[in-house]
């Protein structure tokens, strides 16, 4: 018994007299310390990146905390600002181009003109609003020079007609995804469907895409650069709580809303047009209404909107759950170049799945050299879309 008193007695003087000779002080100061500081506060940037020491919550804490930021992005090269300024100006001048032969050929050829043309003729409207107005003039510019060249204002200005025509064009591709389903599917609502309709669909387009491109500029989220410093849009890089109920709230009624309808309307579509098919049933529908081409351009056009928008759809949520120094250089520099292809994309995919469009394409291109076919001139008929043999 003496002797496992001994020995006790020589650990805990061992103990009290250990390291810097201020266990109950030191110890006591430091046990306190650990419960009033944050771990993840405490960590190094490069134990946050091991990620051996801690969970995943306690890196995303890291990552937020106050303290302690992630390193920014690396600066772009200037062979990097060289390829996207070129590529901006080529596809900005390209689709330019075709929308404005797209607007020519309406003004050509007045007969071509059908309600359902309206949306198209709005959709190449919003597509030369993306290239010229918030484009190639000021993006491929300032990208080619390294740095944005038009001041705050001027980024305000880009930032807010970008968006206004982005979110245009994204419910633009909405209407015409549901007139397609209704003048197939919906044969009663034919007569309906005439000038005043397509004029309040143009209408709803762009006062829905004005509601949103102005809330940036009123206080809820904000317009700001790129991390590219040569190309502005929301400012994802301040992501505070009325930044994430902005980009939560776009995000479901502007994209993803939009490309279930899409999927919808094309779907029932053709599956009503393989139905009237297997019925015996005539079809007609402006040239358009067979189960093959309706099929085929619905896939082509909801995988144009997907490559298109899911760049910023993805950065955007991305900031939403992550700071956003987390988000790859890469991933910054795509989103606005897979949006800037869109313009250029659009008329070819709708007037190549248009016969009666495309004829029309080749007169504006040939009227120099031939007269234009009589069937342009004429207004086209408007029969019913499913008639019995």
């Amino acid at each position: 018994m003496c002797q496992l008193k001994r020995y006790l007695i020589v650990v805990i003087i061992m103990m009290v007299f250990s390291g810097d000779g201020e266990y109950w002080g030191g110890v006591t100061h430091r046990h306190e310390a650990s419960l009033t500081t944050c771990p993840a506060q405490e960590m190094t940037e490069e134990e946050a990146v091991d990620g051996e020491m801690f969970s995943p919550e306690l890196h995303l804490a890291f990552l937020n905390s106050s303290a302690h930021d992630p390193k920014p992005w690396d600066s772009i090269t200037p062979n990097q600002h060289t390829f996207v300024g070129v590529y901006l100006i080529i596809v900005g001048v390209v689709g330019t181009l075709d929308n404005a032969l797209v607007v020519a050929m309406f003004i050509k050829f007045p007969g071509l003109m059908t309600p359902s043309n309206l949306l198209l003729l709005n959709l190449c409207l919003t597509d030369l609003g993306m290239c010229l107005f918030a484009g190639f003039p000021f993006s491929g510019l300032s990208s080619l020079a390294g740095r944005w060249l038009y001041g705050d204002m001027g980024c305000q200005y880009y930032a807010f007609t970008g968006f206004l025509m982005g979110n245009a064009n994204l419910n633009n591709h909405l209407m015409i995804a549901l007139d397609r389903y209704l003048i197939t599917c919906r044969n009663d609502l034919r007569g309906k469907m005439a000038y005043g309709r397509y004029y309040q669909m143009v209408a709803f387009i762009w006062l829905w895409s004005l509601f949103w491109a102005v809330c940036p500029l009123l206080g809820w989220a904000s317009y700001g650069y790129e991390p590219s410093g040569t190309t502005c849009t929301i400012n994802w890089q301040d992501n505070d709580a009325g930044y994430k109920w902005y980009i939560m709230t776009l995000l479901v009624l502007v994209y993803v809303v939009p490309l279930i309808l899409m999927c919808s309307c094309y779907y029932q579509a053709a599956r009503f047009l393989r139905h009237a098919r297997d019925n015996g049933h005539a079809i007609y529908a402006y040239e358009w209404a067979n189960e093959n081409n309706v099929t085929r351009m619905g896939v082509v056009l909801v995988a144009t909107f997907l490559c298109c928008w899911s760049g910023y759809a993805v950065v955007c949520v991305w900031t939403v759950f992550r700071h956003p120094y987390t988000v790859p250089v890469f991933l910054t520099l795509l989103p606005p170049l897979m949006a800037k292809a869109g313009p250029v994309l659009n008329p070819i995919i709708y007037f190549y799945s248009h016969p009666r469009l495309r004829k029309g394409m080749v007169a504006i291109l040939t009227c120099c050299c031939r007269e234009p076919p009589v069937e342009l001139l004429e207004m086209p008929e408007t029969k019913s879309i499913v008639e019995d043999k």
